[in-house]
């Protein structure tokens, strides 16, 4: 009981409730007009560069790992993130280009990330997640779908999210949200819906944002989005520290979350995001986290 009453006293501060609403109300005014600069051709600068001779951009690798008790690092998965343009279609895995709607076709900015996390320490349980993000380029539409799937031996569970924001109509003159959960092995719920508030990130934004943040000054942004974790809209705030090499982006996904440090080089790309829990993911080059994992005897296919 101790650690942990010294870990929570170590962050208590007392102050005002006057000086805090005004705080927040600075972050989310900060980050309303961030997004407000974010035209077409800055979003388009967050597609990953090519391949050599103009091959399809290669994704980023991270390590995912965790500090024990023993002074150890558990390698416990890893991680690969792709930004390009692509149809909504592609965003998902279910839907052939042929089959494709005019609303499918279009173009936008396309965020794909895999991960593969052990589930024990031999790695013959895993859960393995396909997560795809879509935004058009005008910020009018978003679309997503994150397909997890836990094996066991010859045991396999499979849950689905789904995500759309619709643009305005004279319907729905607010733009909507809505999430849906599909699991096999649970009661199907309704899609959680949300109006879509000021200082909104989409999923796609959501992932890059480090590389939208302005990292040579220091300043703190407020935003609302989609929270993975607890399933819901959430305020998050978003701190830049300025390095001599890059910043670190000190985040907190919502009110009540424990901060994570992400830092970054001078372009804003992640390069070492840590959490209070002992987590870590790195980037690191697909050879060198194959030579690990086979060092360590996981699994590799």
């Amino acid at each position: 009981v101790r650690p942990l009453l010294d870990r929570c006293f170590r962050t208590v501060e007392v102050r005002g409730t006057e000086e805090l609403a005004a705080e927040r109300a600075g972050r989310f005014m900060r980050g309303e007009a961030l997004i407000a600069t974010l035209d077409e051709k800055r979003r388009r600068a967050l597609v990953d560069p090519p391949g050599d001779g103009g091959a399809p951009p290669a994704p980023r690798w991270f390590r995912i790992s965790r500090a024990v008790s023993d002074g150890s690092v558990q390698e416990t998965g890893y991680m690969t993130l792709s930004a390009v343009e692509a149809e909504q279609g592609a965003a998902n895995p279910d839907s052939a280009p042929k089959d494709w709607t005019p609303e499918e076709r279009e173009k936008g900015l396309a965020v794909r990330v895999r991960v593969r996390t052990l589930l024990d320490e031999s790695g013959t349980a895993v859960l393995a997640t396909d997560a795809r993000y879509w935004m058009r380029w005008d910020r009018g539409r978003e679309f997503w779908t994150v397909r997890s799937t836990t094996r066991s031996g010859a045991r396999a569970r499979t849950a689905t999210q789904l995500g759309i924001r619709t643009p305005p109509s004279a319907g729905m003159p607010r733009p909507m949200i809505q999430v849906a959960t599909v699991d096999l092995d649970r009661p199907a719920t309704e899609p959680r819906k949300w109006p879509v508030p000021p200082a909104y990130v989409s999923q796609p934004e959501a992932l890059l944002l480090t590389r939208l943040l302005p990292g040579s000054e220091a300043s703190d942004f407020g935003f609302y989005w989609f929270d993975p974790a607890s399933g819901r809209m959430a305020q998050r705030s978003d701190r830049v520290v300025p390095g001599s090499a890059g910043f670190t982006v000190l985040t907190r996904p919502t009110p009540e979350a424990p901060l994570l440090e992400q830092r970054c080089d001078a372009s804003g790309r992640i390069e070492r995001r840590s959490g209070d829990d002992g987590s870590m993911i790195e980037a690191i080059e697909p050879k060198a986290l194959l030579d690990l994992w086979r060092r360590k005897g996981l699994p590799t296919e």
